[in-house]
């Protein structure tokens, strides 16, 4: 039996969902990559048996790396 409320969705997903990624500039998107992988990272070691680092690149890429342009040319070799 579980005791009710129980969140619909992991805290991981909860808490990877609400990083802004918007940025009006490179450096801003720069900062703001870095604070979506630094949480990645830190959830990732929480939740081991989960996909953690997928679903933080699945924010911004699909499988086929479909939606590239949205981060800049000059962010992407951080991604590497």
């Amino acid at each position: 039996m579980i005791e009710l409320p129980e969140p619909i969705e992991q805290e991981w997903v909860t808490v990877l969902k609400r990083v802004d990624l918007k940025s009006h500039n490179a450096f801003d998107e720069q900062s703001r990559l870095y604070g979506l992988f630094d949480e990645a990272y830190r959830l990732a070691k929480r939740y081991p048996q989960d996909s953690v680092l997928a679903y933080a690149i699945g924010r911004f890429v699909t499988a086929r790396f479909a939606e590239r342009d949205r981060v800049r040319d000059k962010n992407w070799p951080l991604l590497h």
